[in-house]
């Protein structure tokens, strides 16, 4: 179900196999970043990092130097240190590094400054990094050195877009433990209570069964609040009411890989077989649809601006049935009204993963799929959705997939 010590050791296999020599490559994890001068967010190590080690400590480095004779490899990292771990909590040991990530050289981070002057000093040798990390420490090398840095993220996303068995096990297993954290949350709900009371309870429920730090900031916004698409700052007047709904979007880790997953579920009211005239179960019914066509569709060879087109027509001639796109409109356009977001991106280490939206699908890849309707006439939208892997022949759920609407219904 986790990453191992023989996957990350593959991985820098591929990746150095890749490298330009000679050529010193140069991945940092990472440092806290401040809050107010005394106090810091909760540290993440760059994916990058954690995808080649193994490790999500701060303050680590990863080298390896390539050239045509020798490959070494390093790891810089705090030594152990009681004052230091007193304060700011247990360092890793040498051994323990060793360990987790095959690399038998370690060295203390303060000889990190003296080994890359030696480096520099070699003319002829390329410095090679990630120019897509946030890290300050990648910042301050390409200060010092842009005119001799090039860039490896081109590589490292190749990588990463096809996931091995144990990446996938990883994902699938995020997306349980995130629909579980949501199913134990419907028991919860009553008839007045806040976002804010459903959003506490549910980040609970997220992290007592996996971490600390999830996929993205979560998301449970009640009835028009669900306009808002990104609606993370939950709203303390904005309450459960009969014949309402709430949209929930948020995702637990496991071993750092992500679930993106999108839920709606129906307050009160008549139940969904006692008045499918209901907007909300109109709605619902598109959505449903839409995600039916969009797992028929995804294959290898297609991309996603064919699977936006594709639920574009179909959205478009749902929404038209409901008089809410003109007979005189051009389709295409009318629907951008109510179609607001894409139906998928790539999903992994990082929520909305690397690789660019012009890339074709391939087994292996794997996506959250999220159609989502959103209707201002109504006061009214919402999404579900559910994480993918393409597969030879099409796509499967790696999530359960579930949309039905009488499931999905609180009586309150």
């Amino acid at each position: 179900m986790v990453t191992d010590r023989d996957f990350h050791t593959s991985a820098r296999q591929r990746f150095i196999e890749r490298l330009a020599e000679p050529s010193v490559c140069i991945i940092f994890s990472g440092t806290s970043k401040k809050v107010t001068i005394d106090d810091e967010y909760r540290f993440f190590a760059d994916v990058n990092f954690r995808y080649l080690t193994g490790l999500d400590r701060e303050g680590m480095i990863y080298v390896v130097r390539k050239t045509e004779e020798m490959t070494l490899e390093m790891i810089f990292a705090p030594d152990k240190d009681e004052k230091e771990e007193r304060w700011h909590g247990k360092r890793m040991s040498s051994d323990e590094i060793r360990e987790i990530t095959g690399i038998e050289k370690v060295m203390a981070s303060e000889d990190y400054g003296a080994w890359l002057v030696d480096i520099l000093a070699d003319e002829d040798i390329k410095i090679l990094t990630d120019l897509t990390s946030v890290t300050d420490e990648t910042k301050e090398l390409v200060k010092n050195s842009a005119e001799r840095i090039s860039d490896v993220s081109k590589i490292l996303e190749e990588m990463r877009l096809i996931k091995a068995s144990c990446e996938i096990s990883c994902i699938r297993e995020a997306a349980r433990i995130t629909e579980e954290a949501v199913e134990s949350l419907k028991a919860y709900v009553k008839e007045g209570m806040t976002e804010y009371d459903l959003l506490t309870r549910l980040e609970y429920e997220l992290a007592r069964r996996s971490g600390q730090i999830f996929s993205f900031a979560t998301i449970v916004a009640c009835n028009s609040n669900s306009l808002y698409l990104h609606h993370s700052m939950a709203d303390r007047d904005m309450k459960v009411v009969p014949g309402g709904y709430i949209q929930i979007d948020c995702g637990a880790r496991c071993d750092g890989y992500c679930a993106d997953i999108s839920r709606v579920i129906f307050t009160g009211g008549k139940a969904p077989y006692e008045d499918p005239s209901d907007k909300r179960y109109l709605l619902h019914g598109i959505i449903k649809e839409l995600r039916q066509e969009a797992m028929a569709f995804i294959r290898p060879g297609v991309t996603f601006a064919e699977l936006n087109s594709v639920m574009h027509k179909i959205c478009s001639e749902r929404l038209k049935e409901l008089g809410l796109i003109g007979e005189d409109e051009d389709p295409k356009e009318a629907v951008k009204r109510y179609y607001w977001h894409n139906t998928s991106h790539f999903l992994g280490l990082n929520v909305h993963d690397v690789g660019g939206k012009d890339k074709v699908f391939a087994a292996g890849m794997t996506l959250a799929l999220e159609p989502g309707v959103y209707i201002p006439e109504w006061s009214m939208g919402f999404r579900i959705e559910d994480d993918v892997l393409v597969t030879e022949n099409g796509c499967c759920y790696l999530s359960s997939g579930r949309d039905d609407a009488g499931e999905e219904y609180i009586c309150i």
